[in-house]
């Protein structure tokens, strides 16, 4: 063999491996830096929502490094943070948006991002990675949102956690793709135009619900306040900053910058057979009372008894994540289901009858 055909073999063998990453990258999928859907966040809870529920939209944030900033004794920065969100009846997601902190880029495209869905007890209901991209092409990213929109709507009945990790730190500490922290812009002390420099910032406009952190070291999910912390702390780092010559007697906490996306209602509770389960829709139905419908014994082990004061013409049975698990037609007032064989969780049964529709939840241990 030439030597000029091993020099062509090697430029060849180097462009395949040059372009390598740009095939992994584009089995990934993409997260994008825009706001375009942010009438319809869910921004995380405060402690006085009544009086402060002017909440922060998406031009009043303020970027504090959140990952490289935090240090545990053993001087290690958490790389996974986890927000609760509070359900009244159901939400309906259709995205997640965040707050980006900081990015560190290669031609335009991004270290991985996973951004997670957990229910109470932090098992995982949904995850996904992606990558950020900037349409615009201009790098100016900090206290940009980014937007990752979901291939199916997600329906949550219950309080959950939106947790985003960013693993790449756990072994290349040269990206140090980071998250902002979401503000009141009206309560940021400016030392600049000298705003709010005489005046502490409400305890009301505090976090209600201090995040989840994981570490590389460990891999698990532990609250702000049961971490040992170092050099610069959880407080340290998510205080609203008030004039050094101030004395409050309060720490009030900035909200991490991450919030669900909620989809635009797209499908009710009526009287005809148009039931949406899949697809990602939600059914959400309330018509009857509560007590129109009973359900025994709840929780169940190996069968569900469904009796009603009206006739019952179909149920569909749901998880957590909106999927459905079982469905029947039927004429009449009682009806027993055999769980036996369904996972150990929480379910839901949307049972609509002659008079109206009702969705109630039961569990199976």
């Amino acid at each position: 063999m030439s030597m000029k055909t091993i020099k062509t073999l090697a430029t060849l063998v180097l462009a395949i491996l040059c372009f390598c990453p740009f095939f992994s990258k584009a089995q990934i999928d993409t997260a994008w830096v825009t706001n375009e859907h942010a009438s319809q966040y869910i921004f995380p809870s405060i402690i006085d929502e009544v009086n402060y529920n002017n909440q922060p939209n998406t031009e009043r944030v303020y970027n504090a490094g959140f990952i490289q900033s935090m240090q545990r004794n053993d001087n290690s920065s958490p790389f996974g943070f986890a927000q609760k969100y509070e359900v009244q009846d159901a939400d309906t997601l259709m995205g997640i948006a965040f707050i980006i902190g900081y990015l560190s880029s290669s031609e335009g495209v991004f270290d991985t991002i996973t951004i997670s869905i957990l229910d109470g007890r932090f098992t995982e209901l949904y995850s996904e990675s992606f990558y950020i991209c900037d349409s615009s092409n201009n790098h100016d990213y900090m206290g940009k949102y980014a937007e990752y929109m979901f291939d199916e709507q997600i329906t949550l009945y219950e309080d959950y956690y939106i947790a985003i990790e960013f693993s790449a730190r756990c072994y290349q500490f040269n990206l140090p793709t980071d998250i902002g922290f979401m503000t009141l812009e009206e309560y940021v002390c400016n030392t600049h135009t000298g705003v709010n420099m005489d005046r502490c910032t409400p305890y009301g406009i505090s976090t209600k619900y201090r995040p989840y952190v994981k570490f590389c070291s460990d891999g698990n999910w532990i609250h702000v306040n049961d971490v040992e912390w170092g050099f610069r702390s959880y407080e340290n780092t998510a205080i609203y900053q008030n004039y050094p010559t101030l004395t409050c007697d309060t720490v009030v906490c900035m909200p991490i910058g991450l919030c669900p996306i909620r989809a635009l209602e797209n499908s009710t509770s009526t009287d005809d057979d148009s039931t949406s389960t899949g697809g990602g829709d939600s059914y959400i139905a309330t018509v009857l009372a509560d007590e129109d419908i009973e359900l025994y014994p709840n929780p169940a082990d190996e069968v569900l008894n469904i009796r009603s004061d009206y006739n019952i013409t179909k149920i569909e049975v749901i998880d957590a994540m909106n999927r459905l698990i079982e469905h029947r037609e039927l004429n009449s007032r009682e009806l027993t289901l055999d769980v036996a064989s369904y996972k150990s969780g929480t379910y839901f049964i949307i049972i609509k009858t002659d008079k109206g529709s009702l969705t109630k939840k039961f569990i199976v241990r």
